[in-house]
């Protein structure tokens, strides 16, 4: 994943919490680190399996941390993809862990370059 991607996401998250007026959170660089690991997890259990695997990692890798996981099948364009994935997340349960952070949040998005899955990992602490 690009600094850019994760810049995007950061800032939509922020952009989100701004607008309820809740503090922004700062990127966790090491928790990102464990995003990246089970979003590449995620990538080859589903081209094992032969469709989209979604599942949040077991707490005790995470302990502390709230976990989101997305992901969306086939999609060509990355940037369409986070806008997707980013949508799906802000009108769903998964909200409730963006509102509900208090000091950071770590990203990962991993991209599958033979079926075009894109995954997005997300902690909130």
């Amino acid at each position: 994943m690009s600094l850019e991607e994760s810049q995007f996401v950061l800032r939509k998250i922020n952009d989100y919490r701004q607008s309820r007026r809740l503090a922004p959170l700062a990127l966790h660089e090491e928790q990102s680190e464990g995003c990246k690991a089970h979003a590449e997890h995620l990538l080859e259990r589903s081209r094992k399996e032969g469709h989209l695997v979604i599942e949040n990692s077991p707490e005790h890798l995470r302990p502390g941390w709230k976990e989101n996981t997305t992901g969306v099948e086939g999609e060509g364009n990355v940037e369409l993809a986070l806008h997707n994935l980013m949508w799906q997340t802000f009108f769903s349960s998964q909200l409730k862990n963006i509102k509900e952070a208090k000091t950071h949040v770590a990203v990962h998005v991993a991209v599958d370059p033979e079926t075009k899955r894109v995954f997005l990992v997300t902690r909130f602490k």
